[in-house]
């Protein structure tokens, strides 16, 4: 089993970054340092993350469908890296690519919200939990506001993320999951 799973997390980092490759350079990057908290029957867990934001037009197409709707949406991928800690102890490393929706109305506003959703990857090494594998699915979804979006400066977001993380029964019989509230920060150099 051990195979599929390698075979599995290498297909899908090589589909979320040549996803990111086709959609251009990068409207803006940046640092991001999250703080996850888990607390499941078999302990709590304190998520201390660092990564890269990378986030992207979706391009002209896109655009022209999601402008009778009212919304605009931007390509994201974000590599992390986290220690956990509390109850257990482990690290993690995940690649998640996601859909980010603003309102257009918005988008030329000093603070933008979004609504965030993608699955990714996660590799996970922590004691005392039956997640039935080590690499796994992360289901995200949440919302951030950017301050400063529009201006000649860099910008800074803040945004709550709930993940859902498991294999869905594909790798191993025992599948029990886990589901962290996130509380990110992140820190956009403009042009990427």
């Amino acid at each position: 089993m051990r195979l599929l799973e390698v075979i599995g997390a290498a297909l899908l980092i090589t589909i979320s970054l040549a996803v990111a490759a086709s959609v251009g350079q990068a409207a803006s990057s940046g640092p991001m340092v999250s703080i996850g908290l888990t607390s499941e029957d078999e302990g709590d867990l304190v998520h201390t993350a660092v990564g890269w934001r990378w986030e992207y037009d979706a391009g002209e197409r896109a655009d022209s469908i999601t402008e009778g709707f009212g919304v605009r949406l931007n390509w994201v991928v974000e590599p992390h890296a986290a220690i956990l800690s509390d109850d257990r102890d482990g690290v993690e490393f995940q690649i998640l690519p996601m859909v980010q929706v603003t309102p257009r109305t918005w988008a030329d506003s000093a603070v933008v919200p979004y609504l965030e959703a993608g699955v990714g990857l996660i590799y996970i090494d922590v004691t005392g939990f039956d997640m039935g594998s080590q690499i796994l699915f992360s289901d995200n979804i949440g919302v951030r506001l950017d301050f400063g979006r529009n201006a000649e400066s860099n910008k800074w977001s803040l945004g709550y993320r709930f993940r859902h993380i498991s294999h869905a029964g594909i790798w191993a019989s025992s599948n029990s999951g886990m589901n962290t509230h996130w509380f990110t920060l992140s820190y956009q150099l403009n042009g990427g």
